[in-house]
């Protein structure tokens, strides 16, 4: 036992790493960042406000969507937001998975009633005590809006607020025809994997990275610097 959680230690930032390199091609700095990401989103609870993950294009088929499949499988509760008819359900849903929510573009235009709920959540959804209000029947309600969010998008937040707190990489067309078309069962095994060993990683230090929370302005759960050594 005490192996296998020293494993986990010593290879989670490498094999996460890996993982996102086979299937997903964009800029290297923003795949080591999102490995930083993915761990963030397992202890994201013991901090008050953390940053949205974004894989932005104005073209097709540049990944977007790949990205938000790949890294949101290995997230904490994540889910996919869908097509949700109301924005009361996009509350609902918020407030009882408090989990990564997965933003795809076909869902996020804000000329539609989906798209202001969406808003409203990301407006908001950035900080701890963030909650959007809904009043039924005279009675106020409040519902949890604070989680991790990836989005994928091919238009800007029209709110420079938002904008400030997203971190955004530029999606471009795969150059390497090394990068699976679809997503197949191996797929789906690697990733079961590394989110068993995130799960173990969040119950190894999750009162630490609260500790360190404490004595550094940083929301990020490890140092960036230090995943730079997984460079190639």
């Amino acid at each position: 036992m005490l192996e296998a959680l020293e494993w986990v230690e010593d290879n989670l930032e490498k094999e996460i790493l890996d993982y996102i390199k086979t299937y997903v091609e964009y800029e290297h700095t923003y795949q080591v960042l999102d490995v930083v990401y993915a761990k963030l989103t397992w202890v994201y609870d013991v901090f008050q406000a953390i940053p949205y993950r974004r894989a932005y294009s104005t073209d097709y088929g540049c990944g977007k969507t790949r990205w938000l499949q790949v890294l949101g499988s290995i997230c904490f509760k994540a889910y996919h937001q869908g097509a949700v008819a109301t924005p009361a359900g996009i509350y609902r849903m918020c407030d009882a998975i408090q989990g990564t929510q997965l933003i795809d573009e076909t869902v996020f235009s804000p000329k539609t009633e989906t798209g202001q709920g969406l808003l409203n959540v990301l407006n908001v959804g950035y900080q701890r005590r963030g909650c959007v209000i809904r009043v039924d029947d005279s009675t106020p309600n409040a519902f949890t809006a604070f989680s991790p969010k990836l989005i994928a998008s091919s238009r800007r937040f029209s709110d420079e607020a938002t904008e400030s707190r997203t971190i955004t990489h530029i999606a471009r067309r795969a150059s390497s025809d090394k990068i699976p078309v679809m997503l197949d069962s191996e797929w789906e095994t690697w990733s079961l994997k590394l989110r068993n060993m995130l799960l173990m990683w969040r119950f190894l230090n999750k009162e630490r990275v609260a500790a360190e929370m404490k004595t550094t302005n940083t929301c990020l759960p490890v140092s960036y610097t230090h995943l730079r050594a997984h460079e190639t």
